[in-house]
């Protein structure tokens, strides 16, 4: 089995647990992302190669060339939004036979919607939050008005409690003026100077980065500046403030899945998000009970997260927003060409649901087609179907 994970943090995390689980089974767990030193990579692989590694957890090292499974039988990949669909058909890729493949993602993208209409996938569902967790507030600022921001940031710190601040961009940028992680925090050390500070992102060491993440769980740092290398695998009970500037720079699911590092303990949390589509007070109010409709996609995305911290029903937003995808294809969004029907359509949805239902009792239980539905086995096989089909292929539709 192997358990494919974003980020370095991430895989250690899942190879730990993992660990605990399966202890005194005897099976083994390994551990391969691209920080391990040159010995312990050879010596993975080594492992993954010979089948002595029953389980392996990784980055995306698992797809590279030099990573060869002995029966690849599992492949469990996590926060599958992060990772792109020739990603994922690598690893399944380098499975003698087709392996189980189980997707996990606290923000389905919409193409995983239009996947699951598809038949393409099964889904079950967590829906309900662990037992003790209060729903995180949200709100939204203008870049112009943070000073009240800032200072709850200072009495949030004085309760013991934590802040994650996310920005778009590890550097600044002339061209595109993102808000960039290096600077917000010297600037917040200036602002904040009865705070502790530290900041996170991608170009630092795995070391670096979970050693920063550890002092903040450890009450060592007050807020810590980041970029998206927060967004999964970041576990601190005492952050109750997640702040996100630059807000509308985010994709839906990165946006939900960063204000998750917030409200993992008993405390009452918040997410800020600090957006330049941010209307006034009066019309954010309009905006997120309906009485108004966002003017911007970007204010689109912000409004419907403020209204539900439901994943689901946030997919379904964010399929309304930029719909499901080539589902046959390798695009992420876009609207998929069919014949007579279009799944951003209620109706259509229901009859793709209905048609499922009806190819689903045509198959056996290995999934074949029944015996009884021989002339419709051959006309998949050798008929017109089969003809238009690889016509539309050689197309490229």
């Amino acid at each position: 089995g192997a358990l494919l994970a974003p980020t370095d943090l991430l895989a250690r995390q899942h190879a730990a647990t993992v660990g605990v689980l399966l202890e005194g089974s005897g099976i083994p767990v390994t551990l391969l992302t691209g920080s391990l030193s040159g010995q312990g990579t050879r010596k993975a692989l080594d492992h993954i190669a010979s089948g002595q590694a029953a389980v392996v957890v990784g980055t995306h090292a698992l797809m590279s060339e030099r990573v060869v499974f002995s029966r690849l039988g599992l492949v469990v990949i996590d926060e599958q939004h992060r990772f792109g669909v020739e990603q994922r058909a690598q690893l399944e890729a380098k499975a003698d036979a087709s392996p189980h493949v189980l997707l996990m993602t606290a923000t389905p993208i919409p193409r995983t919607l239009g996947q699951v209409l598809y038949a393409d996938l099964d889904v079950s569902n967590l829906r309900t939050p662990p037992e003790g967790r209060l729903r995180v507030r949200t709100g939204i600022r203008p870049p112009s008005d943070t000073d009240e921001l800032w200072a709850f940031v200072r009495r949030e710190a004085a309760d013991g409690h934590a802040t994650f601040v996310v920005v778009p961009a590890i550097d600044e940028s002339e061209d595109d003026g993102s808000v960039a992680a290096t600077t917000e925090a010297e600037r917040l050390t200036r602002l904040l100077p009865d705070l502790r500070v530290g900041l996170v992102h991608g170009r630092m060491k795995a070391t670096e980065r979970d050693e920063a993440v550890g002092r903040l769980r450890d009450g060592d740092l007050d807020v810590l500046v980041g970029t998206t290398v927060l967004e999964v695998g970041v576990d601190v009970p005492r952050a109750t403030v997640m702040v996100v500037e630059a807000a509308e720079r985010f994709g839906l699911a990165q946006l939900h899945q960063l204000r998750g590092r917030v409200g993992r303990g008993e405390a009452q949390s918040y997410a800020a998000l600090v957006s330049e589509a941010a209307p006034t007070t009066a019309a954010w109010n309009e905006l997120v009970l309906g009485r108004r409709s966002p003017e911007t996609t970007e204010q689109a995305r912000l409004v419907a997260l403020a209204r539900t911290t439901d994943g689901f029903e946030l997919a379904e937003q964010d399929w309304e927003i930029r719909r499901e995808g080539n589902v046959l294809g390798f695009d992420q969004s876009g609207l998929p060409s069919l014949r007579v029907a279009s799944l951003a359509r209620e109706a259509d949805r229901e009859l793709a649901v209905r048609a499922r239902r009806d190819a689903e009792s045509l198959l056996d239980d290995a999934g074949r087609l029944s015996p009884a539905e021989a002339a419709l086995d051959h006309e998949l096989r050798a008929g017109w179907l089969r003809g238009l089909w690889a016509g539309e292929v050689a197309a490229g539709v």
